[in-house]
């Protein structure tokens, strides 16, 4: 919702008691209209008066609309030359507008004069708002009113103006108006120098904040710089250290912890449905960048194909065959039964191979315990020659009462039931 505010006219330029008064406004209005259109003052009620006005007025609106329309054509055509002339548009413009409010005035008649006086003197409106109100300029508005006050004055009436001052008190005025505005001014440039000065500080101020900065941003490049420098340097002498590390890891024989703990497989010992043919050899291999040397056996499959493992997969059962177990090759062979030994012994399994004279590792169950026939869930380990022997609770506590004893033996693990601590 748009709202307008006008500012109400505090004080007019003469006294127009005929605008108050509505018998004066009705004779001051026909008396207008009637000059208007060219016709003498008649006689009459009001309203016949101001009929007989507006039917002349009507009576001159062809000729105005003709004239308004040439006006417009000719306007148009100046505008569109290449080099218009600027003087002749603005009066072509000026009297557009003009003969625009005369046929307002003429469709509107009396209606239109009584809204302009009403809006003006007895709301005490300015020209701006009346002339929003009524369609027109704000200048026709004055001109109109300016106009209906000449006719109050030609139909005898006396208007009563402002009295004019005389020239001592215009003098003491001017001079009043002229010491005010020196005052003004002294004013000003007193604001206008404190100004200046409050500016010149703070562009002081600003110049001093900027020079620290930029001393600060100076050291932090140099400190930048210098951890540049000094992190290059700590690069290269990682780099240094570390080809020193490989040419000295290249220059003697690599063993790593994991590959010492493993034991020595003879040639022609069977791991599944894997044999192995020789000594074990180094094999160098690329992963992620660095380089792994893996201690490995050359095996020969029951399939026929050859390949080689490390020791550490062989020993633990991480690999039984060359990767042909689907593809119908013979099961392992049935283990046989061990030789009766003066106690009473328990080998998980000693299963010679029945071909080859070689041993069969067999590795323990990955859950449960190392007895054979104790499927409990297995809980502790014991370490016997480097192999873990894992058992349950149950059986771990007997081994620590010293009920059984285990022990490796040719590459088994030999588990000793004793009877009243003797074996």
């Amino acid at each position: 919702m748009g709202v307008r505010v006008h500012k109400s006219a505090n004080e007019r330029q003469a006294d127009s008691p005929w605008a108050a008064n509505n018998d004066q406004l009705q004779q001051v209005v026909a008396r207008y209209l009637e000059g208007r259109a060219l016709l003498k003052p008649g006689t009459g009620t009001i309203k016949q008066r101001l009929a007989r006005a507006e039917a002349a007025l009507r009576a001159q609106k062809p000729a105005h609309s003709e004239t308004l329309t040439k006006l417009c054509k000719e306007y148009v055509a100046a505008k569109k030359e290449p080099n218009p002339d600027r003087d002749r548009l603005g009066s072509l413009e000026i009297e557009i507008e003009n003969l625009d409010t005369i046929l307002r005035i003429t469709e509107k008649g009396a209606a239109l004069v009584f809204a302009i006086v009403y809006l003006y003197w007895r709301a005490n409106q300015n020209s701006v708002y009346v002339a929003q109100e009524v369609g027109i300029k704000p200048p026709h508005v004055r001109t109109l009113l300016h106009r209906l006050s000449v006719t109050w004055e030609r139909m005898g009436n006396v208007v009563k103006r402002k009295p004019r001052r005389n020239p001592e008190e215009l003098a003491a005025i001017r001079r009043g108006q002229e010491a005010l505005a020196l005052h003004k001014w002294q004013q000003r440039e007193e604001e206008r120098r404190k100004r200046e000065a409050f500016a010149q500080e703070l562009r002081a101020q600003k110049q001093q904040a900027w020079e620290a900065k930029q001393k600060l941003w100076a050291e932090r490049r140099a400190a930048k710089a210098a951890a540049g420098v000094a992190r290059a340097a700590r690069k290269a002498a990682r780099e240094v250290a570390r080809q020193q590390r490989q040419e000295r890891r290249a220059a003697k024989p690599v063993r790593s912890s994991r590959q010492q703990l493993i034991v020595h497989i003879e040639p022609g010992t069977r791991f599944g449905y894997l044999v192995v043919q020789g000594p074990p050899f180094i094999e160098c291999v690329e992963k992620k960048g660095r380089t792994r040397h893996l201690y490995c056996f050359p095996c020969l499959c029951d399939c026929g194909n050859r390949k080689s493992f490390r020791g550490i997969d062989l020993r633990h059962g991480n690999v039984k065959s060359c990767g042909c177990r689907g593809r119908g090759i013979a099961p392992l062979p049935v283990p046989q039964p061990a030789a009766e030994t003066t106690a009473t012994e328990i080998v998980v399994p000693v299963v010679p191979a029945p071909a080859q004279p070689a041993v069969v590792w067999q590795p323990l169950a990955k859950r449960d315990c190392a007895l054979p026939g104790c499927r409990e869930r297995r809980q502790r380990f014991t370490t016997v020659a480097f192999e873990r022997v894992w058992l349950c609770g149950q059986h771990m506590t007997t081994l620590e009462n010293g009920a059984i004893q285990i022990a490796v033996k040719n590459q088994s693990v030999v588990i000793r039931e004793l009877t009243n601590g003797q074996a």
